[in-house]
């Protein structure tokens, strides 16, 4: 077990690493960390180069979660049947790693984006259902709050909240999905600390530059 959980922190990592934020400044000859918040997720591309890019980063931070998904549940580990605790598990650690390395790149000096996008496909893999009220739940705290910070916050904590009181998760698979909001929350710190200022801005606002 724990040459198969190290197998999938180390698969995530690599798959997170690919900066979907990077690439697309790239395409854009931008280099996104030099601007706006310097952050390289979807949301930070989207203020820097507009709707097309942002959309393209969001992607790319999807579908490296998505495949390698794919290749834990359905090939790297058949001896477990799909969407079994087992199963969920590994994909658990997986999606984890994926966000670490999403965070913190290797190749990026550890300066990525915030998981978000990730942990939002990691939702979808695990339950559409949770992803589908998630996604709706989303929008709903952005179109009252205008802050895309909260509704990403909160969206964490419904994950976690969704395998303690809707699945048959025992206190292993509860621990390493607490990582995703712990994770989330973390990245969001100087977002706390403007939202309690009343600084935070909001969408559809234009970025102040940090």
């Amino acid at each position: 077990m724990f040459r198969d959980i190290l197998l999938c922190l180390l698969a995530g990592y690599f798959f997170g690493g690919l900066s979907g934020g990077h690439i697309t400044g790239k395409l854009y000859h931008t280099d996104v960390r030099e601007h706006g918040s310097g952050n390289l997720g979807a949301t930070n591309v989207l203020r820097v180069l507009g709707k097309k890019a942002g959309a393209l980063t969001l992607f790319i931070d999807l579908g490296k979660v998505i495949l390698p998904i794919l290749l834990v549940r359905y090939v790297l580990f058949p001896e477990f049947q799909p969407f079994s605790n087992e199963s969920q598990l590994m994909v658990l650690y997986l999606a984890l790693g994926t966000v670490i390395g999403h965070n913190f790149p290797l190749g990026l000096e550890f300066h990525g984006g915030k998981g978000v996008a990730c942990m939002g496909a990691t939702m979808l893999m695990f339950d559409w259902r949770l992803a589908l009220v998630g996604i709706v739940s989303f929008c709903l705290i952005v179109a009252v709050t205008k802050y895309v910070s909260v509704a990403s916050m909160v969206e964490s904590l419904w994950f976690l909240s969704w395998v303690i009181f809707f699945t048959d998760a025992d206190l292993h698979m509860i621990l390493v999905t607490a990582a995703f909001p712990i994770l989330v929350i973390f990245m969001h710190r100087t977002n706390i600390r403007r939202l309690l200022k009343g600084t935070e801005n909001k969408i559809g606002q234009k970025k102040r530059e940090e």
